[in-house]
């Protein structure tokens, strides 16, 4: 469908730098630059106003919206809660059963980091690395809603300035998955939650 296509053309343009916050975006230059019509680039448009990276002002016109401390706050709230529920069905058995596929992406990420820094193209290898986890418990539902609180994210670390941290100040990935092998819910739930709080200077201010 097109008008998906251009979605993702957006999306890509939002989490690269490409826009932001702030930026007029025009719909008829867009269909231009694209060599499409109008209609699909408002489609397109509709839907990521619905997920929260433009937004529509009164006697202005559509922006790429301008990030607040709860935007972030409220997306690291839900992201970490669908984690850290997600880590007590998926622990155990199942990490043992995927240990090497998910060895891959930890390694691959952290090797990333070493050459590349705390880089875009890293954050994306993050964001694989605990998509695959989620995936774990093989749930078309939670892994819909988690992608879609995963996204935004990566815009809100290339433009926000309340996220102070980087991957290095994370947990060791490796560590982490060597961690979840284990049977014990608490555990592996305690495990997951130091991983993702590490470093969150907006959440030791919050909570």
């Amino acid at each position: 469908m097109l008008s998906e296509t251009i979605y993702e053309t957006l999306l890509d343009m939002l989490t690269k730098g490409e826009l932001m916050p702030g930026e007029i975006i025009n719909r008829r230059e867009i269909a231009a630059r694209l060599g499409v019509s109008v209609a699909p680039v408002l489609e397109a448009m509709v839907k990521l106003e619905m997920e929260g990276y433009i937004e529509t002002i009164p006697r202005k016109g559509t922006q790429v919206k301008i990030i607040r401390p709860e935007d972030v706050l409220g997306n690291l709230l839900i992201k970490t809660g669908i984690e850290c529920m997600a880590v007590r069905y998926y622990c155990g058995e199942k990490i043992r059963n995927n240990y090497d596929e998910l060895l891959s992406l930890a390694v691959d990420l952290e090797n990333s980091f070493v050459e590349f820094g705390s880089s875009m193209e890293v954050w994306r290898k993050d964001m694989a690395f605990h998509t695959a986890l989620v995936s774990l418990c093989e749930n078309p539902v939670l892994s819909e809603h988690y992608a879609a609180v995963s996204k935004p994210s990566l815009f809100y670390h290339l433009n926000c300035t309340y996220l102070h941290y980087s991957i290095s100040e994370r947990s060791n990935h490796v560590k982490l998955l060597e961690t979840l092998r284990t049977d014990n819910k608490d555990e592996a739930e305690a495990a997951m939650r130091e991983h993702l709080f590490s470093g969150k200077d907006i959440m030791s201010e919050y909570l």
